[in-house]
């Protein structure tokens, strides 16, 4: 068995993350993964952090699945979309944009992008959605915006977000990725506590300054 280092998102007197480093157990199928979660927040929870909670359909929680954002839906005119086939839908790659992202399964419109983009050496440019155009910068932003805007159309499912203190998600490879549907639970928890979430979904722009100082800080 290996070792491996994942990011953790914690939400308590404040917002940080923390790196931690567990056994790993190799192999695709769901057992693995699940025994993965364990050693993960065991780790976590020499801390002291006791309400972990894995967002991600590898979960033995109900919750965390009902989170992910290929399960979790987004409601645009009356029609209901998983997050992640909007945020897929939603990349711009100078003037091209896969708009039929929007009306596939979720894992069918990211390998859809991903094989676009290899096969066409692609490069992402911004993001557009809802005629609002949004930059790549900070990276989580415009990811963490669609989750939480689906979020606040799911509030029963939400509010169950505030129970928990720390946020995992097993296959979220910080080296490779930045969009991680962990972050976006911490956020929201955040800005929830903090009475912000309507004014973030009203104008997201004005937390690049949050963004910014929370990574110059080593938070995030």
């Amino acid at each position: 068995m290996s070792k491996s280092t994942r990011m953790a998102f914690i939400c308590d007197d404040k917002l940080y993350y923390k790196f931690y480093t567990f056994e790993f157990a190799s192999g695709f199928a769901i057992s693995q993964k699940r025994k993965n979660i364990n050693s993960f927040h065991e780790e976590i929870k020499k801390d002291g952090i006791v309400n972990v909670l894995e967002v991600s359909r590898k979960n033995e929680n109900e919750i965390g699945i009902l989170l992910s954002a290929f399960n979790l839906m987004l409601t645009i005119e009356n029609k209901k979309y998983p997050v992640e086939c909007i945020y897929q839908s939603s990349k711009r790659f100078g003037d091209v944009q896969y708009n039929e992202c929007q009306y596939m399964d979720p894992a069918e419109a990211k390998k859809y992008i991903k094989e676009k983009v290899e096969n066409n050496n692609l490069c992402l440019t911004e993001f557009r959605f809802a005629n609002k155009s949004f930059s790549l910068n900070p990276k989580s932003m415009f990811y963490d915006y669609l989750y939480i805007y689906a979020l606040s159309q799911n509030m029963e499912l939400a509010i169950k977000i505030l129970n928990y203190e720390c946020f995992t998600d097993i296959e979220f490879n910080h080296k490779k990725q930045y969009a991680s549907q962990a972050r976006s639970c911490a956020i929201f928890k955040y800005l929830f506590i903090n009475n912000q979430v309507e004014d973030f979904l009203d104008n997201p722009f004005k937390y690049e300054h949050l963004y910014l100082n929370l990574q110059e800080n080593g938070l995030f």
